[in-house]
């Protein structure tokens, strides 16, 4: 009897642990499952050598977590080649959504509508990919910084020799840029207030291909009175090639982007200004508006613009000019930069 009773425990013990074991097999596939189910981001950057890229990267990464999502960060180091394979890796990887920062405006058309014959939605990021239906354009509109430039320098210097240092002409933002510069001289050209000594297209955004050309300018004696450049790494390298000249006290510099050298440079003198575009919000917008379309929620965008063939919906945020008398309200208020980073060099007066 006694005997009994043990194997009939023991057989109760079995059946529990059996229970428990099976429970805890159910509860961990149930997790699998609750992960498998997230919605998962592709955020394809053109190279982290960029100051801003590597910041917007770090914040649409934040963004996307807090979202509940899972992004997957692929950085192209400048390939075009390496960013069509990373493409069709996150195909196979079956993503929701592809936010994608091109390294050529051009050449990913067909990689872009093969992502959305598998379903994908795609976002272009900063950059417009040209002909290839993308389903949001979200960016700060390089057309009006362009003439946000041109407008206010002319305020301070309505007379002068203006050279434009644009950027990669495989970037369409580039070409934008550029026609807003024209657009926002052309009067004053036109009236021969300014003349423009040179328009030199910056060859995939590496700042040191400027040299060869501008130290050639220089010793020629044509020297400019301003300096447009398409964003402040250009800016930099032609700040760095004015001071070997002793120059830098008498050409006024601008850029776009609020590099942390840049503001240093502009509270120093060495720069005139930068355009300052709240990167943070274009990475938070792009993470809410990309877990958006991965519900299939309705997106709401009023305005559209063309990429070469299709009408595509388009968002703008808007962007500040920065000198050294709005540095603190501007950038240093707003958190973009710490303001013992941005007054490093000088003392504050």
């Amino acid at each position: 009897m006694r005997r009994s009773v043990i194997k009939t425990i023991g057989m109760i013990m079995i059946v529990i642990m059996i229970i428990v074991v099976a429970s805890g097999i159910i509860i961990k596939n149930s997790q699998k499952k609750v992960k498998s189910d997230q919605y998962k981001i592709g955020f394809l950057v053109d190279t982290l050598i960029v100051e801003r890229w590597q910041r917007e990267s770090k914040e649409f990464e934040k963004a996307i977590g807090e979202l509940g999502a899972i992004s997957v960060i692929k950085n192209a180091n400048g390939s075009v080649d390496l960013q069509i394979a990373q493409i069709n890796e996150l195909i196979k990887e079956q993503v929701d959504v592809l936010v994608i920062i091109p390294c050529d405006s051009k050449k990913l058309s067909r990689s872009i509508q093969k992502a959305k014959r598998h379903g994908i939605k795609v976002i272009a990021y900063d950059r417009l990919i040209e002909q290839a239906n993308v389903d949001i354009y979200i960016t700060f509109n390089s057309y009006e910084i362009g003439r946000q430039m041109a407008e206010h320098l002319l305020e301070d210097t309505p007379q002068g020799n203006y050279l434009i240092f644009n950027g990669a002409k495989q970037d369409y933002n580039s070409t934008l840029l550029h026609e807003g510069i024209q657009s926002g001289l052309k009067r004053a050209i036109d009236n021969e207030d300014v003349k423009l000594i040179g328009s030199f297209w910056v060859e995939d955004w590496i700042p040191e291909n400027i040299i060869i050309y501008f130290n050639a300018l220089i010793q020629e004696g044509i020297i400019p009175d301003v300096i447009i450049a398409a964003n402040d790494r250009i800016a930099e390298e032609a700040i760095q090639i004015l001071s070997e000249y002793q120059l830098t006290s008498l050409v006024k510099v601008v850029g776009q982007d609020a590099d942390l050298v840049a503001c240093q440079y502009i509270i120093d003198g060495s720069q005139y200004f930068t355009i300052y575009k709240p990167v943070d919000n274009l990475a938070k917008e792009a993470a809410i508006r990309a877990l958006g379309l991965a519900k299939a929620e309705k997106l709401n965008i009023g305005d559209k613009i063309s990429d070469g063939k299709y009408d595509i919906p388009y968002i703008a945020l808007e962007t500040f000019v920065v000198t050294k008398d709005n540095m603190k309200e501007i950038i240093i208020d707003s958190g973009f930069h710490k303001k013992e980073d941005v007054y490093r060099n000088v003392v504050e007066n």
